[in-house]
């Protein structure tokens, strides 16, 4: 079957699957794309979704499937853009938060940016879900935490997942000068920041 889905919604972890306690995931909505089920796998690829909660962020891409209804894992791919606070908002409200140890929960972000997930998420077992993720920042001002410095205009790239994240040669300009600087988290260690 490959039906057509319109302003559809999916939640592809039901608040019934979580632990009590648990951050939930949000819900997509507005899906517009196409729907495959076959006898064992089901899949919706769409060209446009919305996260309930968060309207300003445009996913202009995403997949979500299961490839094996026996043995259920929910896999997640999007990229898009939008508001950086509003995409930090995502993050810390999720169970993304918990997965990437927090740490990203006190950075800081301004502006406009372009951003990616991969999720996969086993229905059975939610807590070996795993995350990656990138932001590209476009000029945006940012702090990673509040040890580290406020970085203006900055261009560059942080990627994260449930083993920590990385600032990939940002560039900022300040004072018509521009400089250079790797921020590495890994979980349970402090923040190194080398300039």
């Amino acid at each position: 079957m490959r039906p057509k889905v319109n302003n559809a919604t999916v939640a592809y972890v039901p608040r019934q699957l979580q632990s009590k306690g648990e951050l939930p995931w949000p819900d997509l909505h507005k899906i517009n794309g196409n729907l495959l089920i076959d006898r064992h796998s089901l899949s919706v690829k769409s060209s446009s979704i919305n996260i309930v909660g968060l309207p300003r962020l445009q996913i202009s891409q995403a997949d979500v499937s299961i490839a094996d209804f026996s043995n259920a894992q929910v896999v997640v791919n999007a990229k898009g853009n939008g508001p950086l606070a509003e995409l930090h908002g995502f993050i810390v409200t999720s169970p993304v938060n918990n997965l990437t140890s927090q740490v990203l929960a006190s950075s800081k972000f301004d502006g406009l940016g372009d951003f990616k997930f991969d999720l996969a998420l086993p229905v059975a077992n939610l807590q070996n879900s795993r995350v990656n993720g990138t932001i590209n920042f476009l000029g945006n001002d940012v702090q990673i935490t509040p040890d580290t410095p406020l970085l203006s205009q900055t261009k560059g790239t942080v990627s994260f997942s449930e083993k920590g994240s990385i600032l990939k040669r940002p560039k900022r300009n300040f004072l018509a000068e521009k400089y250079v600087l790797m921020v590495v988290t890994q979980v349970a260690s402090q923040v190194q920041t080398p300039l």
